[in-house]
């Protein structure tokens, strides 16, 4: 069984498995249908880290504070997993 995800997991004896069962599907709900924003300023690049990118099928690319000023560069870890969605809200063209 793989948890690509990082989702909550039973444990044998656990008292109250309702609990993360529920928790588990919260965030199975959240990693599909969400858009997490990813914030990129003037340096024009950005990298997830390992838990953005297994906890988001969705990636929102928005201007920060101070908006980039070129094409942007997202970076994304080593990670084995399935695909994923790069939204582009700013006026830059972005690499993934």
């Amino acid at each position: 069984m793989s948890n690509n995800l990082n989702l909550s997991q039973v444990t044998a004896a656990q008292n109250n498995k309702e609990v993360t069962i529920n928790d588990q599907a919260g965030e199975l709900d959240a990693a599909l249908t969400l858009a997490v924003d990813i914030e990129v300023d003037n340096t024009n690049a950005v990298t997830l880290t390992s838990a953005q990118f297994r906890s988001n099928n969705m990636f929102h690319i928005v201007n920060a504070g101070t908006p980039p000023t070129a094409a942007i560069t997202v970076t994304v870890p080593a990670v084995s997993r399935g695909l994923f969605a790069v939204i582009n809200e700013t006026s830059y063209e972005v690499t993934v």
